[in-house]
């Protein structure tokens, strides 16, 4: 019996809708629109059924055309392909929440992350990346001043750094950060800089249970900047809907004793701290934004934004956060006017939104229970 093992559920409810992507694109020729909805079609069972109707060439045709308002559903008819016949060729179909279909040509869709079955779910990996942003904050908070040289080296990696310096930007910073606060572990003939030593590693996360195709819907990507203009984007995304339920397992090994492991308690309060933070430092500068978030909050996925994915503001605190998220993303993201993120009074200046039930809302807020399992 391994009494070490303490295993738990973790459930994930979605408050806002939650993308994870799959890295796959679903191209605007690929599916059509239908009332509510929008059927995703299958390309090569569409290309074989086209050619069997001597249609093969004319869809070449079409899919080489440079229209950007070529709509699939009008050349199916004007072809006279009959929905008997195609709908023999869709995969699924995704609920169109609130995007009018009727007024916009079709958009590129970026997919939700799905298993061998066609079946959407969350990856474990994405709640440990989450926990471990969220962690790593708790930690800081707590250790300010053992790691007061690690922020003053990071803080000079910052100003230094020159513009343009590509996604590694705080890459190695975050590495010896991390490798400071979580390898503690002190295994035997191993290096404590070694992932062995990360406390990370006694966490175990499974994938969510398998979800329906029903839980996905379409939202497209809104910006949202700080005096309340609104920017949307020439992009769609299957989301989780708001309301669903994923579970996890959750299994920490204690094996180490205690004070050398992290606990279930310790992830609420971390969870808890960051989530405050997270409010008071960004999301309450933002119109519509201002009430405080519930216990157990976390943001989780693509969408969700800078501050939620980043150590920057619970090392830096808020006033010389915002000045070392500026200096960051101005050099990172050149020509986004992050220069100006001072003066307006909070870093990155633009709050990533989504409309769902006909309100504006964030992207990936959920909320985090752990049950203890016997």
């Amino acid at each position: 019996m391994r009494d070490f093992l303490k295993r738990y559920k973790i459930k994930i409810e979605t408050i806002e809708p939650v993308f994870i992507g799959s890295g796959k694109t679903i191209n605007k020729k690929e599916y059509i629109r239908k009332g509510k909805k929008a059927y995703i079609f299958d390309p090569a069972k569409m290309y074989k059924g086209l050619v069997a109707l001597n249609k093969g060439d004319a869809y070449l045709n079409y899919v080489l055309e440079r229209d950007i308002k070529a709509d699939l559903n009008r050349w199916l008819q004007e072809q006279k392909v009959k929905q008997d016949i195609y709908k023999d060729w869709t995969v699924y179909e995704v609920d169109g929440g609130d995007i009018r279909f009727d007024k916009n040509p079709n958009k590129e869709i970026q997919t939700f992350v799905k298993d061998a079955y066609g079946k959407p779910y969350i990856p474990g990996s994405s709640i440990k990346g989450m926990l471990r942003t969220i962690l790593l904050a708790y930690e800081i908070s707590i250790n300010e001043k053992k790691l007061n040289s690690v922020k003053n080296e990071i803080a000079d990696n910052i100003n230094n750094r020159k513009a343009g310096s590509g996604r590694s930007f705080l890459k190695n910073e975050t590495r010896k950060l991390e490798a400071e606060v979580f390898n503690k572990l002190e295994r035997p003939d191993q290096k404590t800089a070694d992932a062995v030593n990360d406390i990370m590693s006694q966490i175990r996360i499974s994938d969510s249970k398998p979800l329906n195709a029903e839980d996905l819907v379409l939202c497209q990507k809104v910006d949202l900047n700080e005096s309340g203009k609104e920017a949307r984007m020439p992009m769609l995304r299957e989301c989780i809907k708001s309301g669903i339920i994923a579970e996890f397992e959750l299994t920490i090994d204690t094996s180490l004793g205690e004070g050398k492991y992290i606990t279930a308690e310790r992830i609420v309060a971390a969870v808890n701290r960051f989530s405050g933070m997270y409010h008071r430092v960004f999301r309450s500068k933002f119109p519509g934004l201002s009430q405080e978030l519930e216990k157990g909050t976390v943001y989780l996925g693509g969408g969700a934004g800078f501050v939620s994915k980043t150590e920057v503001y619970p090392l830096f605190g808020e006033g010389e956060g915002v000045k070392a998220t500026s200096n960051v993303l101005k050099k990172f993201y050149i020509g986004h006017k992050h220069d100006s993120d001072i003066r307006r009074g909070v870093s990155p200046h633009i709050c990533k939104m989504t409309y769902y039930g006909g309100s504006l809302c964030e992207m990936g807020q959920c909320k985090l229970t752990i049950l203890k399992l016997k």
